[in-house]
């Protein structure tokens, strides 16, 4: 079992999940991970923490799109700020990373 805290609105919300993922049958006898995959290190916290996400959201059509942001004030629960950087320079970049220290 795998428990995950997710933030909604600023109310910790715990959601814990086991540790079974959806699989395919590949031939006869083998049986391969569907849509997923572990890390390159061989770790499968990944697609767990997905599944936890899913769990949160109602389930996984309910996760397609969104921002990044979004996923990590799920995650901590502290807000967030967007900046487009394409016109940025680096040294208002590193300013805007302090500020936010």
């Amino acid at each position: 079992m795998f428990s995950f805290d997710f933030y909604n609105k600023g109310s910790k919300v715990r959601v814990t999940v086991d540790d079974s993922l959806p699989v395919k049958q590949w031939g006869r006898s083998a049986f391969l991970p569907m849509n997923l995959r572990k890390s390159p290190n061989g770790a499968w916290w990944g697609p767990i923490l997905e599944k936890g996400a899913a769990k949160f959201y109602g389930r996984y059509e309910n996760m397609n799109g969104g921002l990044p942001a979004e996923s990590l004030y799920a995650l901590t629960g502290m807000p967030t700020v967007s900046f487009r950087t394409i016109r940025t320079s680096e040294s208002d970049i590193w300013g805007y990373l302090s500020d936010a220290d």
